[in-house]
């Protein structure tokens, strides 16, 4: 779940920031997960990173359209509950 927390992160802010957010610490980031790319890639839509981040944009354009706010961090709480902070 961590990893798509993180894709969908890097979509929010390109959608508002502009395409190029995140773009050089993305892939160095993804390679920082703990499970094998392999067992997380079985669980998605689509195997290209890029590919996910499309789709994740045009869900935001579609349902937040007028959204101009930032995720500053987001994650779970030691709650187990789900946080995000906005800018």
């Amino acid at each position: 779940m961590h990893v798509l927390v993180f894709v969908a992160h890097v979509a929010w802010n390109r959608a508002t920031q502009g395409p190029d957010e995140l773009e050089e610490t993305f892939q160095a980031d993804l390679s920082k997960f703990p499970l094998p790319r392999s067992k997380i890639r079985r669980e998605l839509v689509t195997k290209n990173w890029e590919q996910m981040l499309s789709i994740m944009l045009d869900y935001k354009r579609k349902h937040f359209a007028n959204a101009r706010r930032i995720v500053a961090v987001c994650g779970y709480t030691p709650r187990e509950t789900f946080m995000v902070a906005w800018k």
